[in-house]
């Protein structure tokens, strides 16, 4: 199954900041081919900007690899959807619009380290939350002293439904159930009911 998503700038950084990472592990799903990146002209441009700042140190061939792959892995959408909510960060509003419009073709989530950015919809998720969402569980282990991230593929996939209803539903009415019934749905999926 392919999973969608447009993938915030902040998102990129971490990882190629910190491979070994959970945002490291998105972009990894990315260049495995398990995530298809959504993008436009506007987000590769951001990218090439935030990614070349001197700050971060990064290597220009590192950074055009990884735009590279992101770009021939990705899909171009060429349609923006209205953003009605004001955000803090005007130059966000890409992403989310991005988002948004490819949402109305497949399910597409942003993923994002400043979900406070961006309003309040189950298509906005945090990079822990994105990997949920396609089956990959990270967990932390210490390795000589050091926390490092590693991964569970989810054996049962369907449990991944009832998370992301759960997630919703802790968000807002979007799912159409109460917290209360996804838990009861949950307790009875493990029951085998």
């Amino acid at each position: 199954m392919k999973f969608f998503a447009v993938i915030d700038t902040n998102v990129i950084v971490s990882a190629l900041l910190k491979w070994d990472s959970v945002p490291g592990l998105v972009l990894q799903s990315v260049f495995e081919g398990r995530v298809v990146p959504v993008v436009n002209a506007q987000i590769l441009e951001e990218y090439k900007v935030v990614l070349n700042r001197e700050k971060f140190g990064f290597a220009k061939e590192r950074i055009a690899e990884t735009i590279t792959q992101i770009e021939s892995l990705g899909v171009h959408e060429s349609h923006l959807a209205s953003v009605v909510e004001d955000m803090p960060d005007p130059k966000d509003v890409v992403f989310y619009s991005v988002a948004l419009a490819h949402g109305n073709v497949t399910e597409t989530h942003l993923v994002t380290g400043n979900v406070k950015h961006f309003p309040k919809s189950p298509v906005v998720v945090t990079p822990r939350e994105f990997l949920e969402i396609i089956g990959l569980f990270t967990q932390t282990m210490f390795v000589n002293d050091v926390r490092r991230p590693f991964v569970v593929y989810d054996a049962n996939p369907g449990w991944n439904v009832f998370l992301n209803l759960r997630r919703q539903a802790q968000r807002g009415p979007a799912a159409g159930m109460t917290l209360d019934e996804i838990n009861a749905e949950i307790a009875a999926a493990h029951s085998g009911k």
